[in-house]
């Protein structure tokens, strides 16, 4: 959905301070909201063709010019309560009443079009977190993600999907799968997300439940969360479905990556590491930076980038570093993800 177009003009720049934060929290990112508060740059940007969505002006600062370019919904406010409703066919707001009041003011008073762009929701994404490289801090990447975007007020499932499932250690509540459900799960591709509801893990985020025992001692089928995971993003419940994979290339690797919108790929610097990188990408292409991102952790300025040095053949490009941090471990996902290294990986994504 393409983002909505918003503009707030005023001149005093505390005044527009609380509105813009006002319409991006309510808004949640799907506006591109600017503000002017210097009468020449306003008359320089109007100079040009502009196409709107919404326009909030001072009223002294409002003229006709303004007609002439493409604005689907022109607001005035003004500095004196106002018998009249409308100038020019635009709705007046008394500026001076609360934030709150003068948002939902517009959103009352906008096209029914637009109000169902507004309203309407994307459809969930799944990124998967896969590192060919075992102990590379897989599983604390992806919880720390899936943390971070439920702060960022996402809707958000964590699905785990080691063979032993060890993940629980971190939550405030390890209950896991009732035994006995993965056969109905693997038989009821429609309802998993009813029969599963139930059990989700209540957390920071949502979290899929560990399995009763070892997936290898269920007879799990390589598609067992492939098809959990594709059924829950066909039901659009959550924003983001964050997939903890296990280490080993296997069909259920493939296949999670088939059903994922984007896959974070976790690495490290050292020669060992490279070198798994180098053998992982010779099996998948990874190039299309819309699919696949890049992701080193742990990293340590002062050592050798062996990713980079040329030894081994590593043609995609690392996107983000996570700087070493020997705390990593002592700090569970809630205080990690609040992490200024974590905040960059997410943005990557949102």
């Amino acid at each position: 959905m393409a983002k909505i177009n918003v503009l707030i003009v005023d001149a005093d720049e505390r005044y527009v301070g609380p509105l813009e934060r006002k319409f991006t929290a309510e808004l949640n990112g799907k506006a591109n909201i600017g503000i002017i508060t210097d009468i020449n740059y306003l008359e320089v940007l109007f100079s040009t063709p502009q196409t709107l969505d919404i326009l909030l002006i001072n009223e002294q600062l409002y003229n006709v010019s303004i007609e002439k370019h493409n604005i689907g919904s022109v607001f005035i406010l003004t500095e004196e309560v106002n018998e009249q409703e409308r100038v020019n066919g635009h709705k007046l707001i008394y500026k001076y009443t609360s934030v709150r009041e003068i948002y939902n003011m517009v959103y009352n008073n906008l096209p029914t079009e637009l109000i169902s762009s507004i309203n309407s929701r994307e459809k969930t994404k799944v990124i998967t977190v896969y590192s060919p490289i075992g102990g590379s801090g897989k599983t604390t990447i992806a919880m720390m993600l899936a943390a971070n975007f439920a702060t960022k007020s996402k809707r958000v499932l964590l699905v785990g999907t080691d063979n032993l499932q060890t993940f629980a250690f971190e939550l405030n509540d390890a209950t896991r799968l009732k035994q006995g459900i993965e056969k109905e799960l693997m038989n009821d591709k429609v309802a998993i997300y009813d029969l599963v509801e139930p059990s989700i893990i209540r957390d920071v985020m949502d979290v899929f439940p560990p399995l009763s025992r070892a997936k290898v001692a269920l007879n799990i089928a390589s598609d067992f969360y492939s098809e959990i995971v594709k059924s829950i993003k066909a039901r659009n419940i959550y924003d983001y479905i964050v997939v903890d994979t296990a280490t080993d290339f296997s069909d259920e690797t493939i296949k999670l990556f088939g059903v994922s919108d984007q896959t974070l790929i976790l690495v490290q610097q050292d020669r060992r590491s490279a070198y798994k990188v180098e053998r992982f990408l010779y099996n998948v292409d990874c190039s299309d930076s819309r699919k696949y991102t890049i992701v080193c952790n742990q990293y340590k300025n002062e050592e050798e980038n062996t990713l980079v040095s040329g030894e081994f053949d590593i043609k995609c490009r690392v996107s983000e570093y996570i700087n070493y941090n020997p705390r990593i471990h002592m700090l569970g996902f809630r205080e990690n993800c609040q992490n200024k290294d974590f905040n960059k990986i997410s943005d990557l994504f949102i």
